[in-house]
C-alpha cells in the first residue's frame, strides 16, 4: 500500500485487515479510497460493515441500499440490510428486505431462522408457517430461534398446523 495507495485491491485488503484487528474506523478510509477507484456493490458492503462496527447504523444502511440499488442480485447484501435494521429496533423495514430475499434466493437455514421471528413478530402466519415447514423438512434449523418464536408466540404444533393448511407439506 506504500507503494501504490490507489491500489483497489490493497485498500479493500487492508480494510478487511483493520475490521479483523477491531479498527472500523481506519477500515472506512480504505474503503472509500477503494471506492473512489472502483465503484462496487461488493466495496459497498464492506464500507457498511465497517460503517456498522463503527456505531454508525444508518451511514450503514444508506450504504446497504445504495449497493442493491446497484446490484439487487446480492443475498448478503439484503442480509447484512436486514441485520442492520433489526440492530436498530426496525423490524418492519427488515422484514420488507427479508421477504424479498426469501422470494429471491436460497436462504440457509440460519437465515430461516431469522426471518421466520421476523414474520412472527409481525404476525405474519403465512410466511412463518412456511418458513418453518422449510426448515423442519430438511432437519436443519436454528432451533432456539424457532423455540423462542414459538414460545413465545404461538407454539410448534400450531405453526405446523398453519403449514399443512396452506399446502407447504
Amino acid at each position: 500500500l506504500d507503494r501504490q495507495p490507489s491500489n483497489w485491491r490493497a485498500n479493500i485488503l487492508m480494510g478487511e485487515a483493520l475490521i479483523g484487528h477491531g479498527k472500523p474506523l481506519s477500515a472506512i478510509a480504505h474503503f472509500e479510497l477503494a471506492l473512489q477507484q472502483e465503484m462496487t456493490a461488493e466495496t459497498k458492503v464492506r464500507l457498511a460493515r465497517a460503517l456498522s462496527r463503527a456505531g454508525r447504523h444508518s451511514q450503514a444502511q444508506e450504504v446497504l441500499r445504495e449497493a442493491l440499488a446497484m446490484d439487487r442480485g446480492q443475498r448478503d447484501t439484503y442480509l447484512a440490510l436486514i441485520d442492520s435494521l433489526l440492530l436498530t429496533d426496525q423490524p418492519l423495514p427488515a422484514k420488507v428486505y427479508a421477504d424479498l430475499a426469501v422470494e429471491l434466493f436460497d436462504i440457509n437455514y440460519e437465515w430461516i431462522g431469522r426471518i421466520a421471528v421476523l414474520a412472527i413478530t409481525a404476525e405474519d402466519w403465512r410466511v412463518a408457517a412456511r418458513l418453518y415447514a422449510k426448515a423442519w423438512r430438511a432437519r436443519k434449523w436454528r432451533v432456539d430461534l424457532f423455540a423462542l418464536a414459538a414460545s413465545v408466540h404461538i407454539g410448534h404444533a400450531a405453526l405446523l398446523l398453519i403449514a399443512a393448511r396452506i399446502g407447504v407439506f
